[in-house]
């Protein structure tokens, strides 16, 4: 069964509202993407804390990033999510926080491991990649967020944070939940003298099951 327009809309804000409540975002950090019917997105706007979005600050753009509907700003990150959603059809959903672990790892320029353990490895694969830090709004920085959705859902932009994507809004959450949790668990491994990964044959096997429930980025 379809969700309607509006259930997308509350689904957004109940979204919005979460990251503040977490932590995950501050000020006016971090944005939350929905895609929709012919070629349309509907987006948090711009300079407005996401614990005070309401539907009616959602704003409606189309692939151009053109304001279709709504009386805000798209915020400038929405091309990110653009460049995202035209590499892969399969998402319907985008989430940029600020959580403070994952950011932690991206200043450091460190990756948030998942061979850690066996249940990251089957939500979100093998790896998160650290996309290398580019200027914001860049062609280098689109081209580098390119390849790297060619074959990962969550991804990690050095300097600046996680970009989560999911086949829906509930997923891209629990992947940015999970993501975090990762990140806070490798800065206590780290402090106990560093994180030890499960067998490599088990890593396979368990990557190889993350790809047959469909879970992993289409093959080109």
């Amino acid at each position: 069964m379809d969700i309607t327009l509006p259930e997308l809309r509350r689904q957004l804000v109940k979204a919005s509202h979460y990251l503040h409540q977490r932590g995950w975002v501050a000020n006016h950090d971090g944005n939350i993407s929905i895609r929709l019917p012919g070629g349309r997105f509907l987006i948090t706007p711009t300079a407005q804390s996401k614990g005070d979005i309401r539907e009616a600050d959602l704003v409606e753009i189309d692939t151009e990033g053109r304001v279709r509907s709504g009386s805000r700003k798209p915020p400038s990150e929405m091309k990110l999510h653009l460049c995202a959603y035209k590499e892969r059809s399969d998402v319907h959903a985008i989430v940029h926080a600020h959580p403070p672990e994952s950011v932690g790892h991206s200043i450091c320029g460190l990756e948030i491991p998942t061979t850690m353990m066996a249940e990251p490895i089957v939500s979100i694969g093998e790896r998160i990649p650290l996309v290398p830090f580019h200027a914001p709004g860049t062609a280098d920085l689109h081209e580098a967020l390119r390849e790297a959705t060619h074959w990962a859902n969550c991804l990690l932009l050095e300097n600046h944070g996680p970009l989560i994507l999911g086949a829906d809004l509930e997923q891209a959450m629990l992947r940015l939940e999970l993501v975090e949790h990762l990140a806070r668990i490798h800065r206590v491994t780290r402090d106990l003298g560093g994180a030890k990964n499960i067998p490599a044959p088990i890593i396979k096997q368990l990557a190889d099951k993350h790809r047959k429930a469909g879970l992993a980025p289409p093959r080109n």
